[in-house]
């Protein structure tokens, strides 16, 4: 937030205190154009918000249309599109990109898609994906992303989870070094799948491929029947002038995010509440401005990539999408694209610049471009750490930092602040609209104390923008978010306030943990090593602190019947068979988790420490391995396990690490 451009965040966070239904009114009017006036603000009830009842919109109307009727506006480039690893830059304006949607929107109405049919997206971070989901906007249709890096099991069970009447991809994309043929993915998910999508349209990126185009969507029919071309849809097609009007409740996005059990939970944005909290965050929080440039490295897969995409759009901003890894092919693609294009605004997350960092550790190479033009820098998805804030001056000394808290869950920040570089890991104050308080973890009583340790909640009625149920799992979403504690939403966060109310996130409080600002169900990583290796009859897997990551995951496995006598007479695998177990556990866990979820280290132990509700112990293993102090728990079944772990834990740091192979020796 930029407390010097006319907007009073402290007068706002007080009247949205005050009267949220006023506040939120207000907000809806100015910003949104409604084509159909809401009879009501707010209505329903707090577990259940209905927000702007009655009223009619479309989505893409508000982020495209308004902008063409503007002369200064529709000549102005929207999108700039990076891809280094290939060195392709394309560019769009605001007219270009209004008039693509529009005829891309006329061929999903006449292949029959209409207004409630869910659309699935699984497509690289390009301006053609943005294309797909601003077309789905248009004629009423629900988009739903796949990240592209997401294996075709992943994919497989989102396919059968939605049944979408339409799947729209790409013909390849970049990930590394490497070119990704996402036919192969998608072919090889539809043989997984039980639901088989009736209609699938494929863009043919010829960037990307110096083949025989013609041949291969020859070949393409026997691999992916009955498949439809972009550039062949598109030929000859009027634009489709006119747009569907939705309710204010309508999805406008469904997203998948991650779950306690590894089953599918697939989040509802409404489109009402969604476009109203969204432009007055990128306007107010964000600080947008009319000659902005606003790089994110946010893949359009992920639903930040969505919200930034329709936040920046209906603000009237020029942004740049980034297609590939951050230093592939070069660590300078950053600074090239700041330098070129006078970025003055920047979203990523932390991982990232400590994948900078540990190619250039003093900012000594990167200190040759000139990225003056950078004043803002928001980073999200995780904490931030001090070596990374102190970092981060280093090479972008004439920027501010901001700390940024959101959920998937939300269409905005719900919390941020300027980065203090002594204490990075204090967020910020919550933004306007969001009660946020702090529940004691045992009883639910409201902490009234700074600094004390508690639940992150919300207040219920939660503001417009905030999912409110699930898809097709409506007890699913009380089960997850407001059984907890009665009257809050529980964001599945532990932190505390300080005596400025500045807000300080300490940790899940759940099994979800986050690898380079992914989050990973650890439960469901035990249950993919569990199910592929019968041998193995028990493990954990844990975070540990990680350089360049933030956190890692590691592994520890028992072998054999896990009884308590048997287990000192267990045997124990040469390092090399070791081995072989750590890169088949690897291989099932990117197959069916993601590449993300890969081990770095791998242990066999003894036995699993777990509480007597047989819960098992993952943040005092975390504290042993990072070195931290820790506290034996008082519900613990078994102490001298735990005992046993550390002996094994240290031993395995100090002599019996190979560091060549990431495995542990033991010596018994």
């Amino acid at each position: 937030m930029d407390l010097n451009s006319g907007f009073d965040f402290y007068k706002e966070k007080e009247n949205s205190k005050n009267d949220l239904i006023s506040f939120y009114d207000n907000v809806s009017k100015k910003l949104v154009l409604w084509d159909e006036i809401y009879e009501k603000v707010y209505s329903g009830n707090e577990n259940k918000p209905d927000w702007f009842k009655g009223g009619k919109l479309n989505i893409c109307n508000n982020v495209l249309d308004i902008h063409i009727k503007n002369p200064n506006k529709r000549d102005q480039i929207a999108i700039i599109s990076e891809c280094p690893l290939k060195g392709i830059t394309k560019k769009i304006t605001f007219y270009e990109l209004w008039n693509q949607v529009c005829i891309f929107s006329r061929v999903l109405k006449n292949l029959g898609v209409r207004k409630g049919d869910s659309v699935m997206i699984y497509m690289p971070t390009y301006i053609n994906s943005h294309i797909a989901f601003l077309s789905c906007a248009r004629i009423g249709a629900t988009h739903c992303a796949v990240f592209g890096g997401f294996s075709s099991l992943n994919l497989s069970f989102r396919i059968d989870h939605l049944k979408p009447k339409l799947l729209i991809t790409s013909n390849y994309g970049v990930k590394g070094n490497d070119i990704i043929d996402y036919h192969l993915l998608v072919s090889e998910a539809l043989k997984l799948s039980n639901f088989k999508p009736s209609l699938i349209i494929s863009h043919n990126r010829i960037e990307l491929d110096s083949g025989d185009i013609s041949l291969q969507k020859q070949n393409l029919n026997n691999i992916i029947p009955n498949i439809l071309f972009w550039d062949d849809l598109i030929k000859d097609v009027e634009p489709l002038l006119e747009y569907t009007l939705v309710d204010s409740t309508h999805p406008l996005i469904l997203s998948y995010t991650s779950g306690t059990t590894g089953n599918p939970k697939c989040i509802e944005i409404q489109s009402g509440g969604f476009i109203t909290q969204n432009l007055y965050s990128y306007k107010n929080i964000m600080s947008v401005k009319e000659n902005d440039i606003f790089l994110t490295t946010c893949d359009s897969g992920w639903i930040l990539g969505q919200f930034h995409m329709y936040g920046l759009l209906g603000n009237g901003i020029t942004s740049i999408i980034y297609e590939g890894d951050v230093t592939v092919p070069s660590i300078d693609n950053i600074f090239k694209i700041i330098e070129t294009h006078k970025v003055n605004k920047f979203l990523t997350v932390s991982a990232e610049v400590r994948i900078i960092k540990k190619l250039d550790p003093y900012g000594e190479y990167l200190k040759r471009f000139d990225v003056s033009s950078l004043k803002f820098i928001y980073l999200t998805g995780e904490v931030l750490d001090i070596p990374t804030c102190e970092y981060i001056k280093i090479i972008f000394e004439n920027s501010k930092t901001y700390n940024l808290y959101g959920q998937s869950e939300a269409s905005c920040a719900v919390i941020m602040g300027e980065t203090n570089p002594l204490k990075p890991q204090i967020i910020g104050k919550s933004n306007p609209g969001f009660n946020i308080k702090f529940l004691d973890v045992q009883n639910g009583e409201k902490i009234k104390k700074p600094g004390q340790f508690g639940e992150m909640v919300v207040k219920l009625p939660l503001p417009p923008g905030y999912c409110t149920t699930l898809y097709n799992n409506p007890d699913g979403y009380y089960n997850s978010y407001l059984k907890k504690f009665k009257g809050y939403y529980c964001f599945g966060d532990l932190g505390y306030y300080d005596q400025d109310y500045n807000i300080t996130i300490v940790s899940r409080s759940d099994d979800i943990v986050k690898v380079c600002s992914e989050k990973v169900n650890t439960i469901q990583c035990e249950e993919t090593i569990l199910k592929n290796i019968p041998s193995i009859s028990d493990c954990i897997v844990v975070p540990i602190k990680d350089d360049v990551y933030g956190q890692r995951l590691i592994g520890m496995i028992v072998f054999g019947n896990n009884i308590e006598h048997q287990q000192q007479n267990q045997n124990f695998l040469s390092p090399e068979k070791l081995q072989l177990i750590h890169d088949e556990i690897n291989s099932n866990l990117e197959d069916e988790v993601g590449e993300i979820s890969r081990l770095k280290f791998l242990l066999q132990v003894y036995g699993i420490p777990t509480t007597r509700s047989g819960k098992k112990i993952r943040h005092v293993l975390s504290k042993i391995f990072n070195e931290e102090e820790y506290k034996e728990p008082p519900t613990i079944s078994n102490i001298k396990i735990l005992k046993q772990l550390e002996i094994q834990i240290n031993q395995f740091k100090s002599t019996v690490f190979d560091q060549n192979n990431n495995t542990l020796k033991f010596v018994q």
